[in-house]
């Protein structure tokens, strides 16, 4: 009846190649800056293997993609902490600094002309 439906291998292909879930590093670079000393030598330290999918773009698994975004938001939260405490030590500062300068007296303490 359905003369032309693709063979059992070839749907078995299809149906790993989908399970791979594989994010291409081009689309990956969309949400994660291509570090300085290149994508190999970056996901090779955190021993994340890059694999072509299945159009034969360099790729990453889905589960190391994310986990690479989450290490970049928590980068990102510890610089935001970083710099509030530096705003607010130089906050302080300023106040120590300006509660040193010499103030002027109020008008009422001289005699009046």
């Amino acid at each position: 009846m359905f003369r032309n439906a693709p063979a059992a291998e070839e749907v078995a292909t299809r149906v790993a190649t989908l399970s791979d879930n594989l994010m291409p590093l081009s689309h990956f670079e969309l949400d994660h800056p291509r570090p300085a000393e290149g994508w190999p030598n970056y996901l090779g330290v955190r021993g994340i293997a890059i694999r072509p999918d299945h159009i034969g773009r360099d790729a990453i698994s889905s589960h190391d993609a994310s986990r690479l975004i989450g290490e970049q938001r928590e980068a990102e939260i510890r610089r935001q902490k970083l710099a509030k405490l530096a705003e607010q030590e130089a906050v302080r500062a300023d106040y120590e600094r300006r509660s040193r300068v010499w103030k002027v007296s109020p008008r009422r303490r001289y005699p009046q002309v």
